[in-house]
């Protein structure tokens, strides 16, 4: 009775889990890769955000382990991106490194997928990421990467155009790419209109006024002002009728309208203040002292802008402190209080020069990010060649296997006989080499004995003049001229391949004289036999040993014949 009141009591629970989570919707949902992906991912992401935090946790948890059973990258990639839109709203308590390498991980394998949607999706919601944790140089490549995919794609693929072309011009902004960021914000305008989502027509109208401000072109901010604050009014957006008044209250004051300019100060720092946006309120208040000090109300405008400067300590932000404290200055200034105006002036070019210091880092980044990206993108199309090159390598081979096996079988067959042959000639050729060195060598000492046999019997018949004769002849032909060198150097290189670039290695100092010593040497003759080779006396040839002995640095107990063999 228990055990069946307990399997109703599950099988009930898991029903109602079931209606309240359907787990298998969202998968499939997730998995479905079609034109429309872009708008299920935004779907499936507005059903979850319906439940509170803990229940959202036990959704991704349950998500993950499926996901992760289906081994599916198209998959992986929209559940990280998923992942990342949830986070958006929690502020780092999902968060964690780990998941941001995993999500850039997924993003690669997008670009490896060349999924475009899914990767302008990915670059989107990474872009949101990254904005909210004021990373504003990443943030702005991403976002552009992701605008430049939907307009190659078409923008009707995609869920919340208008949103990527507001963030984009806002990010442009910050980072003063003034005149491309009136152009996205003008598109952002237009899928607006497309998209029917009047709700950011008023913050893009206003986000186009402010560059107009920053472009000098009053006129053309004050009427994008006016028409933010005209489109809050229609949509009844009573916060936001405030923030561009005030911002047209900025260029009024340059054109030194002081009195048209306070109220709209002052009604923006009340609907501020009335909103919690302290951070906008006391922006409010240091442009309400500007204006108080052009009235000759130092001690009303220093009131206003001290009171600024504590709201600021609350809710930093630089570009509100770096006004403040320029207000500061300048009040201190007029009551010629010198210490205080310079201490606010030099607070505010620490900040002042922190700003452009960050800013021409933010370009710089956005410039390595570039390319990086290019170098990654070549990197995955490189691959994505290689891949395609293998594979049609790979059918190519299978279909002319037989046929490429053939043809390398006949070419290693004639390469081993080509090879053979030519080890064969070497071989010739050495052999050849070597007797005629030999015959050389026999027909050398032939000669010498014969020098030798002439000497003996010139001193026993006191110097014939016949005998003489023959025997200078037999010298000159023994002795080695300069053409003979070269072929007996020829045909010694033949037999003893590189002997004189490694003599020439040891010491290159070494002469052409000691080269022609140390090649006779090594055809294992005398210094009597090398002397009349060369035409120097046996002296002569002892003192030529001796300097190559020197050359080589050999020690004592070293001969220069077990040296030179071993070349």
């Amino acid at each position: 009775m228990k055990i069946g009141l307990l399997i109703i009591i599950l099988f009930f629970s898991h029903t109602i889990y079931a209606q309240d989570y359907p787990i298998n919707q969202y998968m499939k949902d997730l998995a479905t890769d079609d034109q429309e992906q872009s708008f299920r991912l935004n779907e499936v992401f507005e059903k979850i955000r319906k439940f509170n935090f803990d229940e959202q946790k036990k959704i991704l948890l349950v998500l993950e382990k499926s996901v992760k059973q289906e081994k599916n990258e198209f998959l992986t990639t929209r559940f990280s991106l998923l992942k990342l839109l949830i986070e958006r709203f929690y502020k780092g308590q999902f968060y964690t490194q780990a998941m941001k390498a995993d999500f850039m991980n997924n993003l690669d394998k997008a670009k490896e997928l060349k999924n475009e949607i899914l990767l302008a999706d990915g670059c989107y919601g990474y872009a949101i990421f990254l904005n909210e944790r004021q990373q504003v140089a990443e943030a702005l490549f991403y976002c552009l990467k992701s605008i430049e995919l939907v307009e190659k794609v078409g923008a009707e693929k995609f869920y919340g155009v208008s949103h990527r072309y507001r963030i984009l011009g806002e990010l442009l902004y910050h980072t003063r790419e003034y005149e491309k960021s009136i152009q996205y914000s003008k598109k952002a305008l237009y899928a607006v209109m497309k998209e029917r989502k009047y709700s950011q027509k008023v913050s893009t109208l206003n986000t186009i006024g402010m560059t107009y401000q920053k472009l000098h072109q009053n006129d053309s901010a004050i009427f994008y002002f006016d028409k933010s604050a005209k489109s809050a009014t229609t949509q009844n957006e009573e916060v936001w009728v405030t923030i561009p008044n005030a911002n047209k209250a900025q260029v009024w004051f340059t054109q030194k309208k002081y009195k048209q300019a306070f109220p709209l100060f002052e009604a923006d720092y009340r609907a501020s203040m009335k909103m919690g946006d302290f951070l906008n309120a006391a922006n409010n208040l240091q442009w309400m002292a500007k204006v108080h000090l052009t009235e000759n109300k130092a001690d009303s405008a220093l009131k206003k802008a001290k009171k600024a400067l504590r709201l600021l300590q609350e809710y930093p932000n630089s570009g509100a402190i770096a006004n403040t404290y320029q207000t500061l200055a300048a009040v201190y200034k007029y009551q010629n209080k010198v210490d205080s105006s310079e201490y606010y002036s030099l607070l505010y070019n620490k900040i002042h020069d922190s700003t452009e210091a960050v800013v021409a880092k933010s370009h710089s980044e956005i410039v390595q990010l570039r390319l990086d990206d290019e170098h990654n993108k070549s990197k995955i199309e490189l691959l994505q060649k290689q891949q395609q090159t293998e594979k049609m390598n790979r059918n190519i081979f299978i279909g002319f296997i037989l046929l490429i096996s053939l043809i390398a079988f006949f070419f290693y067959n004639r390469q081993t006989k080509n090879q053979k042959q030519r080890q064969q000639l070497k071989e010739a050729e050495l052999e050849q080499a070597n007797e005629q060195m030999e015959l050389f060598k026999k027909t050398t000492f032939e000669n010498l004995e014969l020098i030798e046999s002439l000497q003996r019997k010139i001193k026993q018949h006191n110097l014939d003049p016949d005998l003489q004769q023959n025997l200078e002849v037999l010298k000159q032909k023994t002795i080695l001229t300069e053409e003979d060198w070269e072929i007996f150097q020829k045909l010694f290189q033949k037999i003893y391949p590189n002997f004189f670039d490694k003599l020439k290695n040891t010491n290159p100092s070494i002469t052409s004289a000691e080269l022609r010593f140390a090649s006779i040497i090594r055809l294992q003759m005398n210094n009597k036999q090398a002397g009349a080779m060369l035409g120097i006396s046996p002296d002569s040839a002892r003192k030529t040993r001796l300097r190559l002995r020197q050359r080589l640095n050999l020690a004592e107990e070293v001969t220069i014949e077990q040296v030179i063999e071993l070349l």
